[in-house]
Order: structure tokens, then C-alpha cells, then sequence
């Protein structure tokens, strides 16, 4: 990657009306609002993206044209990728009322002008290298979402989240204009506004042999780069929850007999993961900032053997808008609610896995990165502690685990669960 990249704003009939060379190895000019949380090659990287971005809005056709992307919920949040659009056509209305096409990488940039010729691509293949699954995106609000987005009035920041976002209480946000401000993540804007961020659904898995999981994604890559495809991550995870999952255990005592065991001891049915709610609204608040779009809960289910080194887990994903998970009345005072999953799990043979699973919660923001995860499960001569290592981003929210014992209650709603964040409730089917 070369260490000096130089951009020109240009308008869209190619008039370079400004240039700015930014230098990625030092630290930022003064007055672009850039600080200790935005030091990575990959956040200044998306920081001149950013600025590139908003000044572009300033033109009411490069706003219809983003309206139009998000709006198509290509993974069930308005947003899209930025490496899947750049060659798409954006419909450009000239002053003189002719109608052209430019690519949507022409819209941000223009152009090139001789004297700067290469640089936006330099520039993109950089963007692409640090940051392949950059995304822009129109959360949807309280008050304001893509789609009451008015594009002939509004011109929205743009705001932009650092790859080390734990903790963080504002971002910062860009106009048209260039000029920087900090947008508190607590609370939400009245007006749209664009978000340059990570993609949560999207898992990537190298090209490379050692890079692949044994068991063959059946479903195409959505995106791919030349040394990683990109999956949407439930089809991931179906794939290695299925090859997980062995023989279902004998069937229970023949009908007419008497069953005075456990629940589970009664019926070869698999379990259910039936319902979650948040325990607060405060909680909701912290897990999923209003940056992030719709909520993101992973269950990661971790289901124990005799032999320590043989545990093994399954991933179960819920994704719902914020009105999914709370209710609110007409001052905004805000109350959880349940959500229904109604995930299958697996069939249970305490005889292979144990008495017990640990179920452990997370609201996650991207795929890159893992967890392991520990659990003690018993067998009747022996009890057997092990680990599993999960895929699971690194911006994450943990939101407390719980045993699921195989004697717990699992007729009719099953038991109810709590982890100090969330509850939910398991049964059998």
C-alpha cells in the first residue's frame, strides 16, 4: 500500500474543485476530528472514505442512489457493500437537465484528472485490503430510517465506527461540508444518518486449504475477494451445526410403558430454544447501540463428551429490529418484551453429551474474530471439563451464560432461564 494517497473532490461533470493528500502513516491534519480511537490504517483509511462520501452528498442523485441500495436489505438491514457497488450505475442529472451514467465509484470521485491519475484506485485497493466488508449503511431509527428518508431536503452525516469500538461514548460524523462533530451511541438521531461500518452478516473463509472447514458451505459466496469468500453467516453456521450434530439417540420406552425419568427420558423429540427477552432496557441500550441496526443475539451452545478434547458447539442467531425486543409508549419510556426463536437444537442422549449445555449470550457487531468457551458437564461415573472455540466478532457484547440441565422441566413452555442480562426459555419439542 503506498504511504501517500492523494484525492481531488470533484463534481459530477468532472470539475476537480479541491485536492488533499493525506498521509496514512502519521498522525491526521488538524481540524479532521480524528482521534485516539480512530488510529488504525483501517479507521483512517475509512475516515477519508467518509469525508469523500459526505461531500458527495451534497448531489441529490448520489442520496436517491443510496436510499435505493439500502433499501434492498440485501441481509435484512438497510445497507450495503461498498466492494459489491462500486462498478454499479448511478443516474446523473446535469444542470442542463441530460442524463448520464457514471459508475458509482465515478460518483465519489470523478474522473482523474492526469495529475492524479491512479489515486482513487490506489486508494480503493487499500480500502479493500484493510477494510473488504465496509459497508454503508442508514440504521433504522426512532424517529428517521431509510425509508421516511426525505433525499431532496435531507443530507445526512456521516458517521463512522472505529474498529476498537468497546467502550466508546460518541463517534465522530462528517457533513457535507468537511466539518466534524461527535455523535453520542446513546443516544439516537432525529434525523437519518449514514453509517460507515463493518458488515455483521457476512462470515469470511479463506481460499486457501487450510483456511476452508471440513464441511462444504453448499450455498454460493455472496462477496468474494482474491483470498476469501464471504458467506452470509447463517448459512455458515447451519452448515457446521449440521455436520456437528450426529445420530439421534434410541428412541424412548415403546408406547403403553411407563416413563418415570426425566422429561427428556419420556420422548425422542430435540430440544427447543423458545424465546428470549432482555432483562433491561438499559441492557438492550449497551449490547446494541443505534449504529449497528437491528439486533444481533448469538446463542453459543456448548455441548460436552467423555473426552475433554471432543466438546463441541452449536451457533444459533437471532437477528430483530429494536421494536422486536421492547415496546415503547408515547413519552418513549421503553419496556422489554419477548421475542420468539423457536430454534431447534438437537435431540439429547445424556449418554453421549452429558447432564448438561452451557448456553452463553452475545449481541455481536461483525464476524471477525473468536470466543472459546468452557463448560463441566457429568456422566454417571465422572465429570468432564472441556472447551469449544466459537467464530464470534470482536465487537461483541457478552451477555451472561446459563446451564441447561437435562432434568429441567421441558413440557409445555420448557424452564425459564436468566443470566443476569437476558432470560429465556428451553423445551422439547
Amino acid at each position: 500500500m503506498k504511504n501517500v494517497i492523494r484525492l481531488c473532490t470533484l463534481t459530477f461533470i468532472g470539475l476537480a474543485i479541491g485536492c488533499q493528500q493525506f498521509n496514512l502513516e502519521y498522525p491526521p491534519p488538524q481540524g479532521t476530528g480524528m482521534d485516539a480511537e480512530y488510529q488504525t490504517v483501517r479507521d483512517k483509511l475509512a475516515v477519508k472514505f467518509a469525508h469523500q462520501l459526505a461531500a458527495s452528498l451534497k448531489e441529490p442523485d448520489m442520496r436517491r442512489f443510496i436510499r435505493e441500495e439500502v433499501l434492498q436489505q440485501f441481509d435484512g438491514d438497510y445497507n450495503f457493500l461498498l466492494g459489491t457497488h462500486l462498478n454499479k450505475p448511478v443516474r446523473i442529472t446535469e444542470p442542463s437537465g441530460r442524463v448520464r451514467e457514471v459508475t458509482f465509484k465515478e460518483a465519489l470521485f470523478g474522473p482523474q484528472p492526469a495529475n492524479a491519475r491512479g489515486s482513487a484506485d490506489d486508494f480503493l485497493d487499500s480500502l479493500q485490503q484493510y477494510y473488504p466488508l465496509l459497508q454503508i449503511a442508514v440504521p433504522e431509527l426512532e424517529k428517521a430510517s431509510a425509508e421516511n428518508w426525505q433525499i431532496e431536503d435531507d443530507i445526512p452525516l456521516v458517521a463512522i465506527t472505529p474498529e476498537e469500538a468497546e467502550g466508546i461514548t460518541t463517534v465522530m460524523a462528517i457533513d457535507s461540508e468537511g466539518n466534524t462533530s461527535q455523535l453520542p451511541v446513546a443516544t439516537e438521531p432525529d434525523e437519518p444518518v449514514i453509517v460507515v461500518s463493518a458488515n455483521e452478516r457476512l462470515i469470511g473463509i479463506p481460499k486457501n486449504a487450510s483456511g476452508r472447514t471440513d464441511c462444504p458451505i453448499l450455498q454460493e459466496p455472496y462477496y468474494s475477494t482474491p483470498t476469501t469468500d464471504y458467506y452470509f453467516a447463517d448459512d455458515y453456521y447451519a452448515t457446521l451445526n449440521n455436520c456437528n450434530i450426529g445420530n439421534p439417540p434410541p428412541p424412548p420406552p415403546p408406547s403403553g410403558e411407563p416413563c418415570n425419568g426425566c422429561d427428556r427420558d419420556c420422548k425422542n423429540t430435540k430440544d427447543e430454544l423458545v424465546k428470549v427477552k432482555f432483562n433491561s432496557i438499559s441492557t438492550l441500550r449497551k449490547a446494541e447501540p443505534w449504529l449497528y441496526g437491528k439486533i444481533e443475539l448469538q446463542a453459543l451452545i456448548t455441548i460436552g463428551n467423555q473426552s475433554p478434547s471432543a466438546f463441541w458447539g452449536l451457533t444459533k442467531t437471532n437477528v430483530g429490529k429494536r421494536k422486536d425486543y421492547r415496546t415503547c409508549d408515547f413519552w418513549g419510556n421503553c419496556t422489554p418484551i419477548w421475542r420468539n426463536i423457536n430454534a431447534e437444537i438437537l435431540t439429547w442422549d445424556p449418554n453421549e453429551i452429558g447432564d448438561r449445555m452451557k448456553y452463553s449470550w452475545y449481541e455481536i457487531d461483525n464476524n471477525t474474530g473468536t470466543v472459546t468457551i468452557s463448560a463441566t458437564v457429568g456422566f454417571p461415573n465422572n465429570n468432564v471439563t472441556g472447551s469449544v472455540t466459537f467464530n464470534l466478532g470482536t465487537q461483541r457484547y457478552f451477555l451472561g451464560e446459563s446451564y441447561v440441565e437435562y432434568c429441567d422441566n421441558a413440557d409445555g413452555n420448557g424452564t425459564l432461564y436468566n443470566t443476569g442480562d437476558v432470560s429465556f426459555y428451553v423445551k422439547q419439542r
